[in-house]
């Protein structure tokens, strides 16, 4: 049997998604929870990992077991075996279901917040000068579109094509506190935090018009150097096809 689970985590516990041998992450921790319940090590599929810090609020991933204890008790077995993690639903799934190939869009959301108080660190980016929302909303429509965003990603990552698309760039501004949404069909490695990075060196004079534009006109791996810190971030929604 396949089945499908929707959940959301707390980044600041975790270092990423994927497993790492020293250090907790979002995967380790819900596959040592499921090897408890069902008694038999239990693989999890995600359909896109999320960095160090980073925090979700609709990731999904897919498991397969025969296990009978894979039944209603499960969601709450785990939400109380788990800590920074909630499991949202499980669902059963048919066999050929393929987590990747059924995502439609994604939309993750940078927090950043005006201010000298780093204790909003956790959930915020925090910048000391006030933004001028006007000058990044027209910046972020050099962004939108079918493009290559090799500039935003790093050299060492090996991908087919660089070339995405970005559907949607929001910015909204809530008393100190400014939201970017980024809403496309997939993203690279560290491809949003690279964006609202440049965004945000652009919007305090560290990038000019010419250089932003460059970062799309004349593609490069490893080309943006303003890579925006994880904790603000969030993978906000994720829609199924």
């Amino acid at each position: 049997m396949k089945y499908l689970v929707n959940l959301k985590y707390d980044g600041k516990f975790f270092y990423g998604w994927g497993i790492q041998p020293t250090v907790k992450t979002v995967q380790g921790e819900v596959e040592n929870s499921l090897k408890t319940i069902l008694g038999k090590k239990t693989r999890i599929v995600v359909g896109g990992r999320t960095d160090r810090y980073v925090h979700a609020k609709d990731q999904y991933f897919t498991f397969e077991s025969n296990s009978k204890k894979v039944d209603s008790k499960l969601k709450k077995a785990l939400n109380n075996n788990l800590t920074g993690i909630k499991i949202i639903k499980i669902t059963k799934v048919d066999p050929n279901f393929i987590l990747s190939d059924s995502i439609q869009q994604k939309t993750y959301l940078y927090k950043v917040k005006v201010g000298q108080n780093t204790s909003f660190n956790d959930y915020h980016h925090t910048v000391v000068k006030k933004l001028d929302h006007k000058k990044m909303k027209k910046a972020s429509k050099w962004l939108i579109g079918t493009l290559d965003f090799a500039s935003f990603t790093i050299k060492k990552e090996n991908y087919g094509t660089t070339i995405r698309t970005v559907n949607n760039i929001k910015i909204r501004h809530f008393g100190k506190t400014t939201h970017i949404s980024f809403t496309g069909e997939g993203f690279m490695r560290f491809q949003v935090r690279n964006l609202a990075g440049a965004l945000l060196a652009h919007n305090r004079g560290n990038l000019t018009d010419i250089e932003l534009k460059e970062l799309i006109s004349l593609p490069e791996k490893g080309k943006c150097h303003w890579k925006a810190p994880g904790s603000g971030l969030y993978l906000q929604s994720t829609q199924l096809k």
